[in-house]
């Protein structure tokens, strides 16, 4: 098998669990029985919430306010994570094929840059919703976790897969 092959759904894989907090898998270390990717998928989100929870200090007013907004905010995320996941696996495709195509190349740059785009716009629009329902300070805080935990999701994915050749 070759690398990328082996590289993508680990680097995959670890992009979903790297968000969880210990508290989220504590649960499950207790039960022997394997999980499911869905149940994992629950884990993380739960583990992501709860890591934000622990890092907002919301009072109870600003918790009212907040948590609509991070539900909404992670649904949007989610499909942001879903087209990443999809040009990654389009970039695996092609990579495994052999050299990649000037045209495939150019169309594989330009969704990844229109994914990055459209998760600035994402973020921006966020912005101005945090900034209504609780103070700015926490709402850079919000924003601050956020790009803390995709950072380390994009180093890890950026560590797995190799260079276009």
């Amino acid at each position: 098998m070759n690398r990328m092959m082996r590289v993508v759904p680990a680097a995959l894989a670890f992009a979903l669990v790297i968000a969880v907090s210990a508290p989220a898998l504590v649960a499950s270390a207790a039960d022997t029985t394997p999980m499911t990717m869905d149940q994992l998928k629950d884990a993380v989100k739960k583990g992501k919430k709860q890591l934000v929870a622990d890092n907002m200090t919301l009072t109870a007013g600003e918790e009212a306010a907040f948590w609509p907004i991070y539900e909404a905010y992670q649904v949007d995320l989610d499909k942001i994570n879903e087209r990443t996941k999809k040009a990654i696996l389009a970039y695996a495709d092609a990579y495994n094929a052999g050299p990649i195509g000037d045209a495939q190349a150019k169309s594989l740059l330009d969704e990844t840059i229109s994914i990055e785009g459209d998760l600035v716009k994402m973020r921006e629009g966020y912005k101005k919703k945090l900034v209504k329902a609780i103070p700015p300070a926490k709402a850079a805080r919000y924003m601050q976790i956020e790009s803390k935990i995709r950072a380390v999701i994009n180093y890890e994915i950026a560590d797995a897969v190799p260079l276009a050749q």
